[in-house]
């Protein structure tokens, strides 16, 4: 009997659980001439958009304070440049590891590829081999497209690789939606 009630309590558990992940709150952000973006922001998130000088937007979300995850929305420079592909965010995201791999714990990072409502994506985990005091030891970087029009690059930072804040940034990138 007891063994019963602990499985119907974790049951409960695990259900309310998943329950709580799923719960967002839709997100518009404008993009001038170019339309607006929406994500499904994780509720609860706390938000914060900046801007320097001419470029592009970042928002910055902070999932409970021990995370932080940045996506700065980026379009073509000019209308004659072709519209992204997926060669092109791939090749991105290996010039970014290349980037931070002398920093990196791993000698062997992989491009993982994954899927959005727009389009395809690929991210890279890496852990810093020498974090100073407040930083994050772990980071997952890459680019989605959303449209030929529009691809995010994004930044996720934490402690810990089994994080939830880590997947619920993926749905929430895997979620979005360009509207002109």
């Amino acid at each position: 009997m007891r063994a019963i009630s602990r499985f119907l309590l974790w049951g409960l558990f695990f259900f309310a659980a998943a329950g709580g992940a799923a719960d967002t709150v839709e997100k518009r952000y404008p993009l001038g001439e170019r339309g607006t973006l929406a994500l499904n922001v994780p509720a609860g998130w706390a938000e914060e958009v900046r801007r320097k000088d001419n470029l592009p937007q970042t928002v910055f979300y902070s999932p409970a304070g021990k995370q932080q995850v940045m996506v700065t929305p980026l379009w073509r420079a000019r209308p004659d440049l072709p519209p992204f592909s997926r060669e092109s965010v791939r090749q991105n995201v290996a010039q970014g590891l290349k980037a931070i791999r002398s920093q990196a714990l791993e000698q062997d990072i992989p491009i993982v590829e994954f899927r959005g409502k727009g389009g395809a994506g690929w991210y890279y985990d890496a852990t810093d081999r020498a974090p100073k005091p407040g930083e994050f030891a772990y980071l997952r970087q890459g680019m989605l497209i959303v449209s030929g029009e529009l691809v995010l690059w994004f930044t996720i930072l934490t402690n810990d690789r089994k994080d939830p804040a880590l997947a619920g940034a993926m749905r929430m990138l895997q979620g979005a939606e360009h509207t002109k």
